[in-house]
């Protein structure tokens, strides 16, 4: 997916249009989805008019905004904000493996009211306590 946003790397000293790459089998998910409104608007300019990709349940930077390009492709795709940015690197002396940030991993819990708890009408305090204490 390339959107039309693009920009210079200093590491790389290029300039590159901003593309990311899904499994084939998150890109035909139903619930991933090219999207052209919003509240049956057009998605605003900075939301990614006219055309933006989302991706449920990946963080946003797979969402790609300003769609210019979908291709279809047979090998691993090795652009800039899929290899470099956006890269989780488990092991800090070896970059080689190396792997794309894709699923969001949640760090919270919402801990009242409990699962299928049912509730009167009326005000309710949510409370949550974050994981990664």
């Amino acid at each position: 997916m390339e959107g039309y946003d693009f920009g210079e790397r200093t590491d790389l000293n290029k300039v590159f249009t901003y593309a990311r790459s899904l499994p084939i089998e998150k890109a035909l998910h139903p619930d991933t989805i090219v999207a052209y409104e919003y509240n049956n608007q057009p998605i605003p300019f900075k939301h990614g008019y006219t055309l933006r990709l989302i991706v449920p349940q990946w963080y946003a930077m797979a969402s790609v905004k300003w769609i210019k390009q979908i291709s279809v492709i047979d090998y691993n795709f090795t652009g800039p904000f899929q290899t470099i940015d956006y890269v989780y690197y488990p092991n800090k002396e070896n970059n080689k493996d190396a792997f794309p940030v894709t699923t969001i991993n949640v760090d919270s819990t919402i801990q009242k009211p409990l699962d299928l708890e049912i509730l009167n009408t009326g005000k309710h305090l949510i409370k949550g306590d974050c994981l990664d204490r």
